[in-house]
């Protein structure tokens, strides 16, 4: 799952430098600032869930 929050961070990184033919942004800075906060909260929910599914299936997190 991982893979895929990097994939719509790298799609997000495209877009935002997408322009229209008049030079002006084809995205808003807050809708790509709106979309790039959602992406990290899903990045961080699926973190914590490998770490708890890592953790229920007896391992460790000490050296």
């Amino acid at each position: 799952m991982i893979f895929y929050v990097s994939t719509l961070r790298e799609l997000l990184e495209q877009l935002a430098s997408e322009r229209t033919p008049e030079g002006l942004p084809r995205i808003s800075k807050a809708t790509l600032s709106d979309y790039s906060e959602k992406m990290e909260a899903i990045a961080i929910n699926l973190a914590s869930s490998e770490v708890s599914i890592f953790l229920s299936r007896g391992g460790s997190t000490l050296g």
